[in-house]
């Protein structure tokens, strides 16, 4: 998978574009510019919907061994079968509402189609595929601060294992368990738990956050590692319509406590089922075009992102680059 298990990843950066650009505009103090306005993320007033939909496609090509690239013939000395790239494409559908002026819930369930191409020493070359529902999400979102110019948010929610793990294909080898980058879910109920703080500009916003999945419990002998993420990012206005957002973030993520038994015996055979070949650290960057029509309650956005750094305990899959698009609209 990417530089780490593909399904945990592929929804933790869908969680963090759904809701940093998640909840819409809420009203600027009486008799004062909205400089919030451009704030990433916005408290809903109690019984206000936004509902939202997310397009999202990952591409992975060539493995990594730290920082540094490995060939598939460096692979092959070690593994009978060399992982070549991945192309994960997930859609997102999320509703939030809001409870109190402080309190949103938010509830997110993606659907996933991941593909994975591999070569042979034999130089045989194969296609394992994956789809279904992910995992679920379900995330309180609390309004701290809130003042005019600044807005401080904290967040909680459970991540529950509503995606398949026990996923089959067709390989050389006949039908098989699919090792950990081609399931469709982490197995065990987790916990997501995020801050946040934003800062209005005259003509836009500025903001830091992190989050962190915390795995609990164990599923068919093993536990995905704990992801941990922080970063920041600018917005500017271009026209009354039209804002851009620059990101800068960094994550690290664990390797797999324990083994599956199921594919025990793949261990030496592709590095995708080996637990321990699974943590990584990357720093992403991205760019993120919002419009948003005047006198509509609609929002529209495309994200463009590619990681800058990456060290990865491989030879893993490498994330080339991730684009989203985005649909979100409120419900009053």
């Amino acid at each position: 998978m990417c530089s780490k298990k593909l399904l945990p990843a592929a929804i933790l950066i869908a969680i963090s574009a759904v809701v940093q650009a998640e909840d819409r505009h809420h009203e600027g103090h009486a008799g004062h510019e909205d400089h919030s306005r451009h704030f990433a993320h916005h408290a809903h007033e109690p019984g206000e919907w936004m509902l939202s939909y997310r397009a999202m496609t990952m591409a992975m090509e060539g493995n990594r061994d730290g920082t540094s690239d490995v060939s598939d013939a460096d692979v092959l000395v070690d593994f009978m079968v060399a992982p070549q790239n991945m192309d994960m494409t997930m859609h997102m559908i999320g509703a939030m509402v809001g409870v109190t002026h402080d309190i949103s819930v938010m509830v997110m369930v993606p659907y996933l189609n991941i593909s994975m191409d591999h070569i042979t020493r034999a130089g045989e070359q194969f296609t394992t595929d994956a789809s279904g529902i992910g995992d679920m999400k379900v995330i309180g979102k609390y309004l701290m601060v809130d003042t005019q110019d600044k807005q401080i948010f904290l967040s909680a929610g459970l991540s529950v294992p509503t995606g398949d793990t026990e996923v089959m294909d067709t390989t050389p080898m006949g039908e098989v368990r699919l090792p950990y980058p081609m399931r469709l879910g982490s197995g065990t109920y987790d916990l997501i738990l995020a801050t946040s703080a934003q800062y209005a500009l005259d003509n836009g916003a500025w903001g830091v956050d992190g989050e962190a999945m915390i795995r609990t419990g164990s599923n068919n002998g093993y536990t995905l590692g704990d992801r941990y993420k922080l970063g920041g990012w600018y917005t500017r206005g271009l026209a009354p319509e039209w804002s851009v957002t620059g990101r800068l973030s960094g994550e690290t993520w664990k390797d797999i406590e324990g083994a599956d038994p199921a594919i025990a015996h793949m261990v030496a055979m592709v590095p995708s089922a080996d637990p321990s070949l699974r943590g990584g650290r990357q720093i992403n960057a991205s760019l993120d075009l919002n419009f948003e029509p005047a006198g509509s309650e609609h929002e529209f956005s495309i994200e463009l992102g590619t990681p800058v750094y990456q060290k990865l305990d491989g030879p893993q899959l490498a994330t080339d680059w991730v684009a989203s698009i985005g649909w979100r609209a409120t419900i009053n």
